[in-house]
């Protein structure tokens, strides 16, 4: 079978599958249509209500505000004036509509009581002030001990003063940054839920507290105790954070449901709150007919085919090309490519596979340009050069700076030791090594039993180089006083390393046979750095040296502190070498 054939039979068989069920669910679809619609409306009732209490919350807000910052105020709360307080608060209070206003002294004593009369007028206030006990209040003893939060120093809660419980959200007055007093504003609960109603499409709204019993509602009864939440209901509620929780329950004789969600004000919670809708008001969805359903059906199946022979087409014409180009390939033939723009995941496909192709072209040229042999450690730099044209086979002149480190003392130390103790230290000191050299850009050329060669600036040039390489040979140093610390501490015989760094010119490429290729570093500047290194040794190897052309090459203000060794005559050498040791950021060294 086909893949145009694979692609299409199913759609076919979707379709006829379709065709079964699709009476069954256009009919569920409009029949549960009609129940989404009446849950986005509850949903939506509860969103309004939570909006409409925050906007009362931010009205209390503002009142507080204004009260706290009127010119006059904080001085007459201080001095007790209650008759200025009342001057001052009184047209504040009036304008902005709010319904209860108090305001305490510096020990949370009464001095001033605005409370609305529930059927006067819009300057109808009662002024009596009775005794309320403030400070048993946590918003009033927070404000009074001057505490913040991440809200502000502005508390929320609920109190029971004369006419009713209110929701009040109690603030400080300050006197030149002294505490002097509390201002509190609130709205009186048992109004509270006919102004979120009036604010919502709800048909009735409740406040509860945090054990679940109603605080104040819409409902008429003197009995609420029937709408109590369930404690399993508080906890599920409590679990869903921002989101809604529906219930259902009756009610004189209607079924409600209610949207249930924490009532939560400036980061406390003071229970739940709810919006219901009658379930009268679901509507009910108006049945189609059975030729309208059976022409859906048919329209809908007919759309299915066509899709499926269309995306067939689609996805098959680039496919069955890409197995082309992959027959080829398979042939030997590298110089193909798949030419598809279909913007989707085939063309992704086609993209992968001529990368695959680039890079099947890339392995077949790096073999053939480096035979079938490449030194390990430089391979990985060589192809990236060879690709950048940074390096030309069969050698080239490059300036670079060569690092020797040797294990001092290796013969002495391997006659005292087992073989396979001599083979774990002398890996553990290589890999420290080789670590360090790659850390600081260096390349590492070749092994010598217990030495080794690293070469900074070749393969790829670096401009600094000699100033990698010392940096590199005191990090060895370092690094090696600190592990050698450590094995005297466990009786283990220490290692010592010396280290000879040269910069000059070498003949850097390729050499070997047509069996074995080896990128290295020809000529007298290697030389010179290992006979460096067996001088090392004379001084301890605590520390690098280096010779005076790799200090030109640091060039003046290089930062490194250094030791005048002197002309030093090497071995194999007519002429003698200016010899200079780096010292160790501790001041260590030859002299010093």
């Amino acid at each position: 079978m086909g893949l145009w054939a694979k692609i299409v039979f199913p759609y076919i068989l979707l379709a006829i599958i379709v065709v079964l069920a699709g009476a069954y669910v256009v009919a569920r679809l409009l029949t549960e249509s009609a129940q989404e619609r009446f849950l986005q409306q509850l949903q939506e009732s509860a969103r309004l209500v939570a909006d409409r209490m925050v906007a009362i919350e931010q009205e209390n807000l503002a009142v507080l505000r204004s009260l706290a910052h009127t010119e006059g105020l904080a001085e007459a709360v201080e001095q007790d004036d209650r008759d200025t307080l009342k001057r001052l608060a009184l047209p504040i209070v009036v304008n902005a509509g709010a319904e209860v206003v108090d305001v305490l002294d510096r020990d949370g004593l009464p001095l001033l009581a605005l409370h609305h009369r529930p059927e006067g007028g819009p300057a109808d206030y009662d002024t009596t002030i009775t005794v309320t006990d403030w400070k048993r209040y946590p918003m009033v003893e927070k404000v009074l001990r001057g505490e913040s939060d991440a809200w502000g120093d502005k508390f929320t809660g609920l109190a029971d003063p004369p006419g009713g419980p209110a929701l009040y959200v109690a603030g400080p007055i300050f006197r030149d940054d002294v505490l002097v007093g509390v201002v509190l504003v609130g709205r009186r609960l048992e109004g509270l839920p006919d102004d979120l109603r009036r604010a919502s499409a709800a048909h009735q709204v409740t406040l509860y507290a945090p054990d679940g019993l109603p605080l104040a509602t819409t409902f008429l009864a003197e009995d609420r105790s029937a709408l109590r939440l369930e404690p399993g209901w508080m906890e599920e509620t409590a679990g869903q954070g921002s989101s809604w929780r529906v219930r259902s329950f009756s009610w004189g004789g209607r079924t409600y449901h209610e949207a249930l969600a924490v009532w939560e004000i400036r980061g406390g919670e003071m229970g739940f709150f709810g919006a219901a809708l009658a379930e009268s008001y679901l509507v009910q969805a108006r049945p189609i007919t059975q030729v309208q359903v059976i022409l859906l059906v048919v329209a809908f199946f007919l759309a299915v085919i066509l899709l499926g022979m269309g995306l067939a087409r689609h996805i098959s014409r680039p496919i069955l090309q890409v197995a082309e180009v992959a027959r080829q390939v398979a042939a030997g033939n590298l110089e193909q490519r798949v030419n598809v723009r279909t913007g989707d995941e085939v063309e992704d496909m086609a993209r992968s596979f001529n990368q695959m192709l680039n890079e099947l072209r890339r392995a077949q040229q790096v073999r053939d340009i480096f035979g079938r042999a490449v030194s390990p450690e430089v391979c990985q730099e060589l192809i990236k050069a060879t690709e950048k044209g940074q390096v030309v086979l069969g050698g080239e002149i490059r300036e670079v700076s060569v690092l020797f480190a040797d294990i001092r003392g290796f013969t002495t130390f391997s006659e005292t030791q087992t073989p396979t103790q001599v083979l774990a230290t002398l890996n553990q000191v290589l890999e420290k090594l080789i670590a360090i050299i790659g850390e600081y850009g260096g390349v590492v050329n070749k092994f010598g039993g217990d030495s080794i060669l690293a070469i900074f600036g070749a393969p790829i040039p670096r401009e600094d180089h000699a100033r990698r390489a010392v940096m590199a040979g005191l990090e060895i140093a370092r690094q090696l006083d600190v592990w050698n610390e450590e094995r005297r501490r466990q009786n283990q015989m220490p290692v010592s390393v010396g280290i000879g760094i040269n910069t000059g010119e070498v003949v850097a490429g390729l050499t070997g046979s047509t069996e074995r290729l080896e990128y290295t570093v020809i000529g007298d500047t290697v030389n010179i750095a290992a006979r460096l290194q067996k001088l090392a040794g004379q001084f301890g190897g605590r520390f690098p040296l280096i010779t005076a052309t790799t200090l030109q090459a640091l060039g003046p203000g290089h930062g490194f502190e250094l030791a005048d060794l002197g002309d030093r005559f090497l071995r194999g050498r007519s002429a003698p070498v200016r010899v200079y040791a780096v010292r160790k950021p501790d001041g260590g060294g030859p002299n010093g």
